[in-house]
């Protein structure tokens, strides 16, 4: 498949979302495969990547999105546990909630107003984030104009770090490393991202996209 070729990416892009829109439940979820049940995990997955989508200029249907939302908004005030997995997912939502602009989506105004009670619960239970579900909540209160957390969560999140002039700079794989709260790439992939938003002049990004 030729993707740079324009006529080929629109076809393509129809083609999928035609395919997301089949699988979206009548609640706004998303499931892993079309008729399963619906999951939290999964849904922030796909309102994900569609926002990062728009970020680069493609049109995404909004009453998908806008499903989506309302789905995350209902689900994730009963996931306000303090276990490694449920944590993760809250951490993850907050994230991609405030990727919306609440002046676009009512949805995402909702989003924004409960991403900072779950920023709240989240730093009552820092203990059991992983360093990647540390790098969301970092971003998250960038985006919540709270510049000062953000910074301090990112610290969190990045220590531990490993550098030599071969590897690059990198972290060990976490206990979990195969769950994908616990990703060593997806970690470190979005480290870059965060970084790259906070702090743009670190001086070790070159080593990290040298180990990615």
């Amino acid at each position: 498949i030729d993707l740079l070729d324009p006529k080929t990416v629109e076809a393509k892009k129809e083609i999928y979302f035609n395919e997301l829109k089949a699988a979206q439940l009548a609640n706004g979820a998303f499931p892993w495969w079309p008729g399963g049940a619906p999951d939290p995990y999964m849904t922030l997955y796909v309102l994900s990547g569609l926002a990062e989508a728009r970020r680069y200029g493609v049109e995404v249907p909004g009453d998908m999105i806008q499903k989506a939302l309302m789905y995350v908004n209902n689900e994730i005030p009963l996931r306000l546990k303090a276990e490694e997995r449920e944590i993760s997912i809250v951490s993850f939502a907050a994230y991609v909630l405030t990727s919306y602009s609440p002046k676009e989506f009512p949805e995402a105004q909702k989003g924004h107003e409960a991403a900072r009670s779950w920023a709240v619960f989240l730093e009552q239970n820092i203990h059991a984030m992983t360093p990647l579900g540390k790098a969301y909540l970092s971003f998250t209160y960038f985006r919540l104009g709270d510049k000062k957390k953000a910074e301090s969560l990112l610290d969190m999140a990045m220590d531990g770090f490993r550098e030599d002039p071969i590897a690059g700079v990198y972290w060990t794989p976490e206990k979990y490393s195969w769950v994908w709260y616990s990703d060593t790439v997806e970690k470190h992939a979005f480290f870059l991202r965060t970084l790259q938003e906070l702090r743009p002049e670190y001086k070790r990004i070159p080593g990290m996209v040298q180990w990615l």
